[in-house]
């Protein structure tokens, strides 16, 4: 069985240093990763290296979940994704010491809490922007075109021109139009619909 050793690189040389002194002494091979704020597996190619050396009988070591992440939390959510994928790791210290299988009953907690962790994010976001829009503030993209505009898209088109004739002469991207003309126009108190 060969274990393969991820090592996260960061600013603090005395982390890394202690990280290596973990992993030599067990792991065949070792794959550094420079740390940065990317979570997800497909877009980080040092973490996809190592686990393409990670056969069926071997496992992926790691010092701690916070190595798989830039916070523990969302180390926890990596190290599920892993283990998803059919691949063995193995946690040296940290409160997610172990080894994780698909079949750890520990990493079934670890799902209950992030998906916990997803939700409170999401209702607190979402409690946020309700909080900011009763204040009178608005989030997103603000609007690129006028509400003069858009009634002027809706009677052209109504007129027989074509959506690209009209995304040229009112300055809009032929996208804004299609959107102009299937969403229905709120104008004051009158409601244009764009079928009407």
């Amino acid at each position: 069985m060969a274990r393969i050793g991820l090592l996260r690189i960061g600013d603090d040389p005395h982390d890394v240093r202690l990280q290596k002194e973990a992993l030599a002494p067990l792991c065949s091979d070792i794959v550094e990763e420079p740390a940065s704020r990317r979570r997800l597996v497909q877009n980080r190619p040092e973490l996809l290296a190592a686990l393409a050396k990670v056969g069926s009988d071997d496992m992926l070591v790691v010092t701690r979940t916070h190595s798989l992440a830039q916070h523990t939390d969302d180390g926890l959510a990596v190290l599920i994704d892993i283990v998803d994928r059919g691949i063995t790791v193995k946690v040296l210290t940290g409160i997610a010491a172990g080894e994780y299988t698909r079949d750890s009953l520990a990493l079934d907690l670890f799902r209950e809490l992030t998906l916990l962790r997803r939700e409170f994010r999401s209702q607190r976001v979402k409690a946020g922007i309700t909080s900011a829009r009763k204040r009178g503030k608005h989030h997103g993209r603000p609007r690129t075109i006028s509400d003069e505009s858009r009634l002027e898209i809706k009677r052209r088109h109504e007129h027989g021109e074509s959506i690209r004739a009209i995304a040229k002469d009112v300055g809009a991207s032929i996208g804004t139009v299609h959107k102009v003309l299937s969403h229905r126009i709120n104008r004051g108190n009158r409601i244009y619909s764009a079928k009407s």
